[in-house]
C-alpha cells in the first residue's frame, strides 16, 4: 500500500480523510450517506457501465466506513480511490465528479486485461483490485502466518505464505453455492489442510478481517436458496492456534471443535445484473444491521426495492462486517428500508461536521 497523502488529479474532488481529519464519526458518516450525484451526461458513456461504477462507488465507501482510521490511510494506486475518499457532498462538484467517473472508466478499462463491460462484479473482483484494496490486511480472509507442521517432527513452524498477497486476496471471494450454512461453509475454508506429497499438514487460520467478500449463486442440489434471514448473521469458527503459559512454559495448542466464534453482520447486498433487470441493485445495512434508505435519484442507478434475496439464477455480492463489542449479534432487522431520512433531517445531522482547526489532527 502507497504511502502517500496526495493522489495525482485528486485536488479538485478533495479527500474527505483531510476534511473530517481527527473526526472519525463524520467520516464514516458521509463514506456511508454521501453518494456520486447523477452523471451529467456531457461525456457519452453507457449508462449501464456508469450505474455500475456509481454502486462500486457506494458499495466501497460504505465497506471502508467499517474500517478504523488508520485502516484508511495512504493510497494503493487504484483509480477507484478518487472517489472512494472524495468529498461527495458538495452540490457544486456534479461536473467534477462526472468527469472523474469517465477517467475512472477509461483507466480501468486500459489497466484490467478483458473488461469489457463495467458491471459491479467486473469492476469489484480483478487483478487491479486485488493487487490494491483487496490487498489492505482488513480485507484479508486467512491470516497470512501459517502453521506448518511436518509427519514425524516434534515441533512445528510459523510460515509466511509464500504466494503473492494479491493471491489471498483474490482467494478472499469466498464463493458460496448454498451447501449448508454460511456460517459453516465459511469456517470450512479454514483448519488443517494436508499435502500428502509433502507429508505436511499447514493450519489456516483466521485474520479476523474488518469485512467479508463472499459471492452466492444458488445451486438448486443443494435445496431452497438462502433468505436475508439465513444470511443476515453469521459466526465463523477462526481455528486458532493458542498460546498459553504454564508452570512458566508456553503451550501451545489446536482444537478444531473450540467454541470461540467470532460475529459478522451483512453491510452490504448487491444483485448482479440478471436475465430480469440489466441494473446492479445494491442494499446497505448499518453495522447494527438495520437497512439504509436511499435517496430518489439512486432508485433508477443503482437502487430499488424489487428484490430479495433468494432469487433463483441470480448472483448476489455479500459483505460482511465484523461485529464491534457490545452490538448484538443475534437480531435480524428488516431486509428493506422504507423510506430514506428527509434532507432537512440529514442537514440538521451534518452542521455539527463542520471541521474546526482544534480536530483536524
Amino acid at each position: 500500500m502507497s504511502t502517500e497523502s496526495q493522489s495525482p488529479s485528486h485536488d479538485t474532488l478533495g479527500d474527505l480523510r483531510e476534511k473530517y481529519a481527527g473526526n472519525e464519526y463524520a467520516q464514516n458518516f458521509v463514506l456511508s450517506l454521501h453518494y456520486p450525484v447523477p452523471y451529467d451526461g456531457k461525456i457519452p458513456l453507457d449508462n449501464d457501465d456508469v450505474n455500475s461504477l456509481d454502486a462500486a462507488i457506494v458499495v466501497l465507501r460504505h465497506l471502508f466506513a467499517q474500517v478504523s482510521a488508520d485502516g484508511r490511510d495512504g493510497w494503493d494506486g487504484n483509480p477507484l480511490e478518487r472517489m472512494i475518499w472524495a468529498v461527495l457532498g458538495e452540490p457544486s462538484g456534479r461536473e467534477e465528479q462526472s468527469r472523474a467517473r469517465f477517467e475512472i472508466l477509461k483507466t480501468c478499462k486500459e489497466r484490467v486485461e478483458g473488461l469489457q463491460a463495467a458491471t459491479f462484479f467486473n469492476l469489484m473482483e480483478n487483478r487491479l483490485m486485488w493487487d490494491t484494496v483487496w490487498k489492505r490486511l482488513v480485507f484479508m480472509f486467512w491470516h497470512p502466518q501459517i502453521v506448518e507442521m511436518v509427519d514425524g517432527a516434534d515441533s512445528f513452524e510459523l510460515v509466511e505464505f509464500c504466494g503473492e498477497p494479491s493471491q489471498l486476496a483474490m482467494e478472499g471471494l469466498i464463493e458460496y453455492e448454498g451447501q449448508g450454512t454460511l456460517s459453516d461453509f465459511l469456517s470450512n475454508q479454514l483448519g488443517v489442510k494436508r499435502d500428502e506429497e509433502t507429508k505436511t499438514s499447514y493450519l489456516w487460520h483466521f485474520n479476523d478481517p474488518v469485512i467479508l467478500r463472499v459471492a452466492y449463486v444458488h445451486n438448486p442440489a443443494n435445496g431452497e436458496p438462502k433468505t436475508f434471514k439465513d444470511l443476515a448473521r453469521i459466526s465463523i469458527n477462526p481455528h486458532r492456534f493458542k498460546k498459553s503459559e504454564e508452570d512458566g512454559s508456553f503451550i501451545y495448542s489446536y482444537d478444531s471443535e473450540d467454541p470461540e466464534r467470532v460475529a459478522y453482520v451483512l453491510v452490504a447486498a448487491v444483485c448482479c445484473q440478471n436475465r430480469q433487470d440489466s441494473t446492479d441493485r445494491i442494499r446497505l445495512y448499518r453495522i447494527t444491521g438495520q437497512p439504509i434508505a436511499f435517496a430518489a435519484d439512486s432508485i433508477g442507478r443503482f437502487g430499488g426495492d424489487q428484490w430479495k434475496l433468494g432469487q433463483k439464477e441470480t448472483r448476489y455480492m455479500l459483505y460482511y462486517a465484523l461485529t464491534p463489542a457490545g452490538v448484538p449479534s443475534d437480531v435480524v432487522q428488516e431486509e428493506i428500508a422504507p423510506r430514506r431520512l428527509e434532507p432537512t433531517v440529514l442537514r440538521s445531522m451534518e452542521a455539527w461536521m463542520t471541521p474546526k482547526e482544534d480536530n483536524r489532527g
